[in-house]
């Protein structure tokens, strides 16, 4: 019908398929987008691209052929009101994001979005046991953050770049100060001399000892430093 616009486009006397195009034109621009991805103090960047941006409404087109053949008979007289006088009326692109798109996104950066609890822990100095506190973990949830994305897209989003909080489970350290500063006791010790090492296998050794110093096993627990070691 005449006076009949998408996202601002006339469409007037267009087929369906040909609408169509003008309804995937909407999208440039927002593939191109960048959102800042938030988990707590860590972040990354992503494109409109990279969360695999979509139309939700795939009928937009159909809608804006069938505008005033659709619905009760009063909505059809006001429709056919609207376009005689010229008033006319514009269809709206809804966009949104391809839930699996983004998790796999997500998935991926993930390393660079969570951060590790460190449990409080325990070093020796002089001879004495002290208590080193621990920091929280932010783990983000994979599924939650994905239909939040989407649903910020679809609801909420303006077309410009933009910040996005993720859900992030908050993991506290384990052992409490009054726990630890119980023990004061060594239980025992071990000594070698690495200095004949050549100077990968020396540098392998002191890395590993660095990594697996201060482990705290509580009762119960089995320790292995196989994946310290790699």
């Amino acid at each position: 019908p005449k006076g009949i616009t998408i996202e601002g486009t006339d469409v007037s006397g267009q087929t369906v398929e040909t609408a169509e195009k003008t309804v995937e034109s909407s999208l440039g621009d927002s593939k191109s987008t960048v959102f800042k991805l938030v988990a707590g103090e860590k972040s990354v960047e992503a494109t409109g691209k990279d969360l695999d941006l979509c139309i939700k409404n795939e009928d937009v087109a159909e809608r804006a052929a069938n505008y005033g053949n659709e619905g009760n008979p009063l909505y059809r007289f006001k429709a056919y009101k609207d376009v005689e006088s010229g008033r006319g009326k514009d269809f709206k692109v809804s966009l949104t994001a391809k839930n699996a798109s983004v998790a796999k996104y997500l998935e991926k950066n993930k390393a660079n979005l969570d951060t590790r609890v460190i449990n409080n822990g325990l070093k020796r100095v002089d001879g004495n046991f002290q208590y080193v506190p621990g920091t929280q973990g932010k783990i983000v949830d994979i599924n939650q953050s994905a239909d939040k994305i989407a649903d910020y897209i679809s609801k909420g989003w303006d077309g410009n770049n933009n910040q996005i909080d993720l859900v992030v489970e908050t993991k506290d350290p384990i052992g409490s100060q009054e726990e630890l500063q119980s023990v004061h006791d060594k239980l025992g010790s071990y000594n070698t001399d690495f200095s004949s090492s050549a100077a990968g296998r020396a540098k392998n050794v002191r890395n590993g000892c660095e990594k697996i110093n201060g482990s705290i096993l509580y009762p119960g627990e089995t320790f292995s430093g196989i994946n310290d070691f790699i």
